[in-house]
């Protein structure tokens, strides 16, 4: 199995992803994949709204780097936008262009990313690369599934062990 590190040489991450994490208190960990993360101006939108709301709190995010769209990924995210939210087709569409990967959680998201020959992965993707790279270990990870599940993730699995 690749590693992000292999897989991604920067990760692209989307809403429900960066959420999850932050409901969990364990965004930092973001930092720690191997690779560069980053967000698209329309997640970074979503991720204001979330916390205006009270759902998601509101933490110190100067690490995560926001890039900006060229006018390609601007026509591409629009054309996207037919089929997928702003923060899912920003993030496809840089993705796409830039030779990233993307983490999403959304379904449609991934299939369309999947079908441009895009990398994906997940929450429970990171989660995993996280614990197989020893930057936490299984029983912090779970903990973290935990209360992302308790926010409202709908996850797969409960127990990391069936994913690493």
């Amino acid at each position: 199995m690749a590693t992000l590190n292999t897989a991604f040489p920067t990760l692209v991450l989307n809403t429900t992803v960066l959420s999850n994490f932050l409901q969990a208190h364990c965004a930092e960990w973001l930092q720690q994949l191997g690779v560069p993360v980053v967000v698209c101006p329309s997640v970074l939108q979503e991720l204001e709204i979330g916390i205006q709301r009270g759902k998601i709190p509101r933490v110190p995010l100067e690490w995560l780097m926001q890039i900006e769209l060229q006018p390609v990924e601007v026509m591409h995210a629009e054309t996207l936008r037919l089929r997928l939210g702003a923060g899912e087709a920003e993030s496809v569409a840089v993705a796409l262009s830039r030779g990233w990967g993307i983490a999403t959680d959304d379904r449609l998201a991934r299939r369309v990313a999947q079908q441009l020959g895009v990398p994906t992965t997940g929450t429970l993707g990171i989660l995993a690369e996280l614990v197989r790279r020893e930057v936490v270990s299984v029983g912090a990870a779970n903990t973290a599934l935990s209360r992302m599940i308790q926010q409202g993730y709908r996850s797969p699995v409960e127990r990391l062990e069936d994913v690493v």
